[in-house]
């Protein structure tokens, strides 16, 4: 009986192990076959990736050569209008000057009413002693006799030298009177001549102030697309941690809450404290009927600054601590800067390491200190239990 069974015994183990030996080769010819696969599958996102790659740096390099187009023609476009407005300034100028002028014509036509004035007073005078001394000679001729002709006739003489006198000196006085006239009309004529110089110069420097704010206009207007152009190019470029990149202006730091959370919640709560917490104040943020500011003198100018009283703001002060109120008033002062009417985030450029707006030439710096930024990198397993890394999408 014993010996049966270890015959039977044998039979079964020789059995199992040819069922394990054939087993063994089916999935030993599965793994190639999987293998081959996944060999041909990353063959293909190998490439996929470098026409993505080789894009981008095409991408980057036609987004420099817009930006320097645009650069040179902004710091032209800067010249013309530094030159508009010393043309501008020497306007103002010509303007007061032409003021003084005016005020100099205004006297001059009231020293020639009175001159004109005088000159009548002097004819109405010469009219009327001419008058008195005709009657004077009719009424002496007839009433003085043949006897008392001569004497007559010598002081009649004698009044006709005297008239003679008065009349040489009148004359005089209107020949200096009528010069004098003569000449103020010669300087009005002039005064007028050079006040419409004046008037045309004025005319022509409106005209170039009227150009002038339009090509300002258009010069802000080509800041702004290249700035959209920029922002564009950087949020492809800044994936990773960089000094300059772009800021949503008006959005909350949610680390100085997440750090307060820390200490007052268990983990399970943690997260969704935290995530009520920054909904409900971006929510007061771009609530358009809360305005926490107050106005204040800085350096001689009126400036709104926030209001540390408000209640929300001191409540929140009181039961979170410094750093999110902090956080806050950083936000809702940013909101009031960029979007006070429409209180929706603005991204910006700006720069991380100095915690302000980047300029135009930092950026510039940025793209050619930078023209193939690091992208992240994830890790994949193969089946032979090595980690190989491919880039990411």
């Amino acid at each position: 009986m014993s010996l049966q069974r270890l015959a039977d015994h044998d039979v079964f183990t020789k059995s199992v192990e040819e069922l394990s030996h054939e087993n063994l080769i089916k999935m030993s010819t599965h793994y190639n076959d999987n293998m081959t696969s996944l060999l041909v599958l990353l063959d293909q996102k190998y490439r996929t990736q470098s026409a993505l790659l080789q894009e981008s740096r095409d991408l980057q390099q036609k987004t420099f050569e817009e930006l320097q187009t645009v650069l040179a023609k902004y710091e032209k476009q800067s010249q013309e209008l530094e030159s508009y407005r010393v043309q501008a300034v020497k306007y103002v100028k010509e303007k007061d000057a032409r003021q003084k002028l005016e005020m100099e014509v205004k006297e001059l036509r009231e020293k020639f009413k009175v001159m004109e004035h005088l000159r009548n007073e002097a004819v109405q005078q010469l009219e009327n002693k001419k008058s008195e001394l005709r009657e004077k000679t009719v009424d002496l001729n007839a009433c003085q006799g043949i006897n008392n002709y001569l004497i007559v006739k010598e002081r009649n003489n004698v009044k006709e030298k005297k008239l003679e006198m008065e009349v040489k000196e009148l004359r005089e006085d209107f020949k200096v009177i009528k010069h004098l006239q003569n000449e103020a009309a010669q300087q009005m004529e002039n005064k007028k001549l050079e006040l419409q110089e004046k008037t045309d110069d004025l005319n022509a420097c409106q005209e170039i102030y009227n150009y002038l704010i339009v090509k300002e206009r258009k010069i802000n207007d080509e800041i702004q697309e290249a700035r959209k152009v920029l922002m564009e190019g950087l949020k492809r470029m800044t994936e990773g941690s960089y000094n300059i990149g772009i800021k949503l202006m008006g959005s909350i730091n949610r680390k100085p809450f997440s750090d307060a959370c820390m200490l007052k919640f268990s983990p399970v709560e943690y997260d969704w404290e935290v995530e009520s917490l920054c909904s409900m104040w971006d929510d007061n943020i771009r609530d358009p009927h809360w305005h926490p500011f107050k106005v204040q003198i800085v350096n001689g100018k009126a400036e709104e600054v926030i209001n540390e009283d408000d209640p929300k703001l001191k409540q929140l002060r009181e039961e979170w601590g410094d750093a999110v109120y902090n956080a806050v008033a950083i936000a809702m002062t940013e909101m009031n800067e960029y979007n006070a009417s429409g209180r929706f985030a603005i991204p910006e450029i700006w720069n991380f390491q100095e915690n302000r707006k980047a300029t135009l030439s930092e950026v510039v710096d940025f793209i050619i200190q930078n023209p193939n930024p690091k992208r992240r990198r994830r890790v994949i397993g193969c089946a032979c239990g090595r980690q190989v890394a491919a880039p990411a999408w």
